[in-house]
């Protein structure tokens, strides 16, 4: 899946997105190889998957853009917005994630709103409905598993909608009533 995220909140506008680097195009280097998520900073990976970065300038060391966009390993997609997005993948033994910690801690009680838009990679064989987001107050990370992390979002895609589509980008989104000091995704 390619992915492209943004997180508001609904009952205090002026809050905006709070997510930092929502559409992955301020970067350190651009991506050579898989697991490079963090190169665009300050995302980064919570498990021991890989997750991966893909930008316009990837091109390796041979001249191929294996982590490029629109073209790359994965098939073709051109970005949403922008020139950059972020890839992850999931079977049954496990799943990738990707991780940033939020620009304003949620506050308690408060409606937010979630949105991401994903694409599915253009040689997948499989799609799936099993897409969430999911909001801690500490930094979430297991870097001695590729299994799934043992925790329930709070914004889910619904299961009876598949994100099949290889062609367009599709929107995933809700809402939930935050606890209150959640600073990372």
């Amino acid at each position: 899946m390619f992915i492209a995220l943004n997180l508001y909140c609904s009952t205090i506008q002026a809050q905006g997105n709070l997510v930092p680097n929502p559409s992955f195009e301020i970067y350190t280097a651009c991506p050579t190889n898989q697991d490079q998520l963090y190169k665009a900073t300050p995302w980064y990976k919570p498990t021991y998957n890989t997750s991966d970065y893909y930008n316009v300038c990837a091109i390796d060391s041979t001249g191929v853009a294996n982590f490029g966009v629109p073209s790359n390993f994965a098939g073709y997609q051109p970005a949403r917005t922008g020139n950059a997005y972020a890839g992850i993948g999931m079977n049954s033994v496990g799943r990738e994630y990707l991780g940033v910690k939020l620009d304003s801690t949620l506050k308690s009680n408060t409606k937010y709103c979630v949105e991401f838009y994903v694409s599915l990679w253009s040689y997948s064989i499989y799609s799936t409905s099993s897409l969430g987001v999911y909001f801690s107050n500490t930094k979430l990370t297991d870097y001695t598993t590729l299994t799934n992390l043992p925790v329930i979002p709070q914004v889910e895609n619904p299961t009876n909608n598949l994100l099949s589509d290889t062609t367009d980008w599709m929107l995933v989104s809700g809402s939930f009533i935050s606890n209150g000091g959640e600073q990372y995704m």
